[in-house]
């Protein structure tokens, strides 16, 4: 019905690409939202210190396997902790992490991946072929619980070839597979007894020293890591802090560094911080407000533009995100994405239009039911109330019942 993208916001004085090739790129930054002290900012980096970062999420239930990583806390103390055969850089661009070199044939079926030279894990062991073949497989299986199984079920087929090539084999072809191989689950860990070792043991920036899951994750630098231009700190603290107050708290009280997803109630006060400034980062998260297409009165065309045209999507950017996003298009497709199409016109607000499909769908009134809450997204509840004022504007009604979910009435045309 209507999505809109939320762009992350970090308070720090650098740029995305800055970021990345500071320290925080080890910490998995460039896509969160959070803050940092601006005075903390360099012109050029430096190695020592403690960083310590509060993120949103995190559960007892957690766990170091990354098949199972399923929140922010995981994905950034994983991040730190692991290699990935690939990596996507400041700029969008797919790049070798782990994988020095990759080739694919015409048909886009066999994948070989030439590993980097030298690269050690924690346990000195150096990387080799079958550390490969044991993550990936890792995630393999009709038994399976990976997160990652419906990346990996492409493959048919994974060999080493000597000790540093690995050759794919996938069930069909697959031009985006070295792309989906960066993903956060599919760590490299070293192979033990033919099983991929889910210890925490990796080939990251980072030993892991402590971990209180859902809680608190400590880690190192690794003396031995292979990337000149990463992993500036000495150590590194992540802690679950779910409480927006309470993440911005410890930061403004010098108990934290950085921290994600501020608040956007709030952010204006961060904003009068001059040690602090918010810089927004472009992400692909989007709201959306679904509709079953196959299922009446949502399979006619008309009845979705209705709606679709219906909604105030400047509204709830400035609402709802203060501002910190862009507006979505109906699909699913940012503007950080490559496939990102510019020239496509933007649906705006148009009660007129809304009118005129309805109309056209042979329709004088129509009852939908919107269920919305705000663990379905920050916003939930008050996004359904501005699009029942929305449509209720020129004559199209929409009422609604006092409840924890919105109930949407009659439309009328």
């Amino acid at each position: 019905m209507s999505k809109w993208d939320e762009a992350s916001s970090i308070t720090m004085r650098v740029s995305r690409r800055g970021i990345l090739k500071s320290a925080l790129g080890a910490l998995a930054l460039a896509s969160s939202s959070g803050v940092l002290p601006a005075i903390a900012q360099q012109s050029a980096p430096k190695r020592g210190g403690h960083f310590r970062l509060g993120v949103a999420a995190g559960s007892t239930s957690d766990s170091l396997d990354p098949a199972t990583y399923a929140n922010r806390f995981t994905d950034v103390l994983g991040k730190s902790l692991h290699g990935y055969l690939m990596e996507v850089d400041a700029d969008g661009n797919l790049t070798g992490e782990l994988a020095e070199t990759w080739d694919v044939s015409k048909d886009a079926k066999t994948w070989t991946f030439k590993l980097r030279p030298g690269v050690e894990f924690h346990n000195g062991k150096r990387l080799d072929a079958s550390d490969v073949v044991a993550s990936i497989n890792h995630h393999r299986g009709e038994e399976s619980k990976s997160a990652a199984k419906s990346i990996v079920d492409v493959i048919d087929d994974i060999r080493a070839d000597g000790s540093e090539t690995v050759v794919f084999t996938l069930k069909q072809g697959y031009s985006d597979f070295a792309w989906v191989l960066e993903d956060f689950h599919l760590a490299i860990v070293p192979a033990k007894d033919g099983k991929a070792d889910i210890s925490g043991v990796g080939a990251g920036g980072y030993v892991l020293e402590n971990v209180d899951l859902g809680v608190k994750g400590t880690a190192k630098r690794f003396a031995n890591y292979w990337k000149a231009n990463a992993a500036w700190f000495d150590s590194i603290e992540v802690l679950a802090i779910h409480d927006a107050a309470a993440r911005t708290n410890a930061l403004t009280t010098g108990q934290i560094h950085a921290m994600e997803r501020c608040d956007l109630k709030t952010v204006h006060l961060l904003e009068r911080n001059k040690d602090l400034e918010i810089v927004s980062i472009g992400g692909s998260q989007h709201f959306t407000m679904p509709m079953l297409c196959d299922v009446s009165p949502f399979n006619n065309p008309d009845v979705r533009l209705a709606l679709k045209y219906s909604i105030d999507r400047q509204q709830l950017l400035e609402t709802l995100l203060r501002g910190y996003g862009q507006l979505g298009n109906d699909h699913p497709i940012a503007s950080t994405n490559r496939f990102f199409d510019p020239n496509l016109p933007q649906r705006a607000y148009d009660p007129e239009k809304a009118k005129f499909h309805l109309k056209k769908a042979g329709l004088s009134d129509l009852k939908v039911s919107l269920s919305a809450a705000d663990v379905a997204f920050s916003g939930g509840v008050d996004a359904a109330v501005i699009f029942q004022q929305n449509a209720a504007n020129r004559a199209l009604r929409l009422m609604s019942s006092a409840s924890r979910t919105m109930d949407i009435g009659t439309m009328s045309g």
